[in-house]
């Protein structure tokens, strides 16, 4: 990074800044993908765990839109680790496309809200007979 100053003797200087970066929380999967045929159930389960250096609760989840989204939040225990299981289901029942955005609350103050994106790919119906593949 290159700095400037009003110091004649020193009119600009070049800055290096290094850290650490730290984990806040871990989801998986990264992305979230639903996508199908018409008449499938389309739905994606999402685990997001709390670093041990970060502890959170969820308080509350909810869909931007929503008109299109289902989701349902439980939280399990794993190995004596707290973790939080989101489900989403597509509700739409026709063909298109669209994108959401959920929004997990939480008691954290270093991160009160985390943010996750959605995308939605519905295909028409394929005719009896042709195979179904999905990505």
């Amino acid at each position: 990074m290159r700095v400037y100053t009003n110091d004649p003797r020193q009119a600009e200087f070049t800055l290096t800044m290094s850290g650490h970066v730290e984990r806040f929380v871990e989801i998986s999967p990264a992305r979230l993908l639903l996508a199908g045929y018409v008449g499938e159930t389309l739905n994606q389960t999402v685990t997001i765990r709390p670093t041990p250096q970060h502890p959170f609760t969820i308080t509350n989840v909810r869909a931007r839109d929503g008109v299109h989204l289902q989701l349902k939040l439980d939280q399990v225990e794993k190995g004596g680790v707290q973790e939080y299981v989101l489900l989403i289901e597509n509700t739409k029942t026709d063909s298109g496309r669209y994108i959401d955005q959920i929004f997990l609350t939480t008691d954290s103050q270093l991160h009160p809200e985390i943010r996750l994106g959605v995308s939605v790919f519905i295909r028409p119906a394929q005719s009896e007979g042709e195979g179904r593949t999905h990505q």
